[in-house]
C-alpha cells in the first residue's frame, strides 16, 4: 500500500524542524529545504493531500487553519501529519461537520477493545463527533458480527447499528507480539475502552495503573457488569441478566404476571451514552489538569440510576412499585388502549387534562363523576375506571382518537412499530435516519449547531484497517509488519 508522510514544519528550516525529521529517522530528500522531509512515497501521495487541503479552503478555513486541521486530525502531539491513500473528501469530512465546521472531537485518538453493545455504541459517538477511532478485534472478530439478521454488507445489524466511522484491526491478545503492539499503540491514544475483566486485562498487561503508567493523559475507560467493586465486581455482565438483577424486569409486564424483559437492549445503549459522557468530562478535565484518568462504567450503576424516582419511592416511602403493565403506577388514566385498529396511548396527568380527556371521548358526566375527582381517586379506583375507559376506545379507530385527543391537547400517541418510525416524517426531519457508507442506519440522540454531525463511513470490514495504522501511528515498515503477521500477531 502506498503511503506518504509529509512533516510540516512551523518555519520551514528551523533547527527544531531538523531535529524531529533526525528523531524519527526521515532521509532528508530536498537539501534546499531542510525543514521538510520527502520521500518518493510522499510525493506520490501528495496530490491527495493537495486536494483535501483545497477542499478546506474552499469551505471557507484559512490555508493556516486548514493545515492546523490537518496536523489535530492525525492525532500527533508533534508537527506531523500522516496521510494515507484514499478520498481526499472522505478525510475533509472526517475532520468537519455537515456545515463545514470543525468536529469538536477531531484529533482525539481511541482505541475500541469493547465488544457487542455497550462499549462499541461509545466509541461510535467518539466516532461521529470526530474522534480517530480504531476498533481492535480478535481474529475471529467481535460476537456480534453475524448475529441475525445479517445484512448486505456481510455483517449483522447488531455490529452495523455501533460501529460506524471506525477503523478495524485484529490483534490476538493471547501473543506477546500482539500485546505489546497494544500497548505501543495504547502511548499514542487520548482514550482506550475495554469491556475486560479485571483479572483478564491484568493478564493482557493492559491493567488502568500500567496503561496510564506509560501515558500519563490516557484516559481509560472500562465497562464491567457490576461495577468495580464489591463480591460481584468479577461477575460477568448481560444486559438481560442486568434488567433482571437491577430490578428492570420487576417492574415490566402485568400484574400478576411473569417478568418480561424490556424489548430494547436499553441497559447497553444507555450504558454506552453514560460512557460517553464520562469520557468527554474526562478529557475537559484533562485541559485543566494535563493528566487522564480512569472512567469506569458498569450495566448495573447504569440499571440503579436509571430506576430513578422508582429507587427514591422505596427509599424514603416505602413503596415498591410493581408492574403496570403499559400504565403507570402514578397516574390514571395514563396507558395505552386498544382501538378497532391498534392501539393507542393517552393520559391525564393532572385535573385539568382529565376533563378535556372525558370531552374527548364525549363523555361529559365521567368528568364530574364524584368516585374519579383527583388523581389519588382516580389511582385508588384504577380498576374500576381502566375498564370504563377500555370499552370507549374500543368503539373508534385509533386516528379518530388521537385527532380528538390532540385537539384538546391531550397527550397521547398511537403506539408505533419500528418501520413505522423509521419513516415517520418527524423522525426524519431530526435528522435520527442518516447513511454511512451507503447504508441506512440511526442518527445520533443529540445535535449540535457547530461541529457535529454523524460519521460517514460504515462499520469496518474485520482487520481491514491494520496495516494502515501500525504504518500511521507506529512507523512500522512494510517487512516489520510481515514480521508480526508470521509471529501470529493479527490470528
Amino acid at each position: 500500500m502506498v503511503r506518504q508522510i509529509f512533516v510540516l514544519g512551523r518555519i520551514p528550516g528551523n533547527p527544531g524542524d531538523r531535529q524531529r525529521c533526525r528523531q524519527r529517522g526521515h532521509q532528508n530528500r530536498n537539501p534546499a529545504r531542510p525543514g521538510i522531509a520527502l520521500s518518493v512515497t510522499m510525493l506520490m501521495m501528495l496530490d491527495g493531500f493537495v486536494r483535501t487541503l483545497q477542499g478546506l479552503t474552499h469551505r471557507g478555513f484559512s490555508f493556516v487553519d486548514a493545515c492546523v486541521m490537518l496536523r489535530r486530525s492525525a492525532g500527533r502531539p508533534s508537527d506531523s501529519v500522516v496521510c494515507t491513500q484514499g478520498s481526499a473528501v472522505h478525510q475533509i469530512n472526517c475532520i468537519t461537520g455537515r456545515n463545514g465546521s470543525m468536529k469538536v472531537l477531531h484529533g482525539i485518538q481511541v482505541i475500541d477493545l469493547s465488544r457487542v453493545l455497550a462499549g462499541p455504541y461509545c466509541a461510535q459517538m467518539l466516532a461521529d463527533f470526530g474522534a480517530d477511532v480504531v476498533k481492535i478485534e480478535a481474529p475471529e472478530g467481535d460476537e456480534n458480527r453475524l448475529w441475525p439478521p445479517v445484512c448486505e454488507s456481510g455483517y449483522s445489524a447488531n455490529f452495523a447499528s455501533v460501529n460506524r466511522g471506525k477503523r478495524g484491526m485484529t490483534l490476538d491478545l493471547k501473543t506477546p507480539a500482539a500485546r505489546d503492539v497494544l500497548l505501543r499503540l495504547a502511548q499514542h491514544a487520548d482514550v482506550l475502552i475495554h469491556s475486560f475483566l479485571p483479572d483478564t486485562a491484568e493478564r493482557l498487561g493492559i491493567s488502568v495503573e500500567r496503561l496510564r503508567a506509560d501515558n500519563p493523559r490516557l484516559v481509560v475507560a472500562t465497562i464491567s457488569g457490576y461495577g468495580t467493586q464489591g463480591p460481584l465486581a468479577s461477575k460477568r455482565g448481560y444486559d438481560l441478566m442486568v434488567q433482571a438483577f437491577g430490578g428492570i424486569m420487576s417492574t415490566t409486564g402485568v400484574i400478576g404476571g411473569p417478568p418480561l424483559r424490556c424489548g430494547l437492549s436499553v441497559i447497553d445503549m444507555s450504558t454506552g451514552l453514560s460512557l460517553y459522557a464520562g469520557i468527554v468530562t474526562a478529557l475537559l478535565a484533562r485541559q485543566a489538569s494535563g493528566q487522564g484518568t480512569w472512567v469506569h462504567g458498569s450495566l448495573l450503576e447504569t440499571t440503579v440510576a436509571l430506576l430513578g424516582h422508582m429507587g427514591v419511592a422505596w427509599m424514603q416511602a416505602a413503596v415498591v412499585p410493581e408492574p403496570q403493565g403499559s400504565g403507570s403506577w402514578l397516574l390514571v388514566p395514563y396507558q395505552a388502549f386498544r382501538c378497532q385498529d391498534g392501539w393507542v396511548l393517552a393520559g391525564a396527568p393532572n385535573d385539568g387534562a382529565w376533563r378535556r380527556f372525558c370531552d374527548a371521548l364525549e363523555w361529559p358526566s365521567l368528568a364530574d363523576d364524584p368516585r374519579f375527582q383527583g388523581n389519588a381517586a382516580r389511582v385508588a379506583k384504577r380498576d374500576e375506571l381502566v375498564p370504563m375507559l377500555e370499552a370507549r376506545f374500543a368503539q373508534h379507530t385509533v386516528a379518530h382518537w388521537v385527532e380528538r385527543l390532540e385537539a384538546r391537547s391531550v397527550a397521547c400517541s398511537p403506539v408505533q412499530t419500528v418501520d413505522q418510525v423509521m419513516t415517520h416524517p418527524q423522525v426524519l426531519a431530526n435528522q435520527m435516519r442518516v447513511a454511512a457508507g451507503g447504508q441506512p442506519l440511526i442518527g445520533t440522540p443529540f445535535k449540535l449547531s457547530d461541529g457535529g454531525g454523524v460519521a460517514e463511513a460504515p462499520a469496518p470490514a474485520l482487520g481491514a484497517d491494520t496495516e494502515a495504522v501500525l504504518a500511521e501511528t507506529l512507523g512500522l515498515s512494510e517487512p516489520e509488519i510481515a514480521q508480526l503477521r508470521a509471529v501470529g500477531a493479527f490470528g
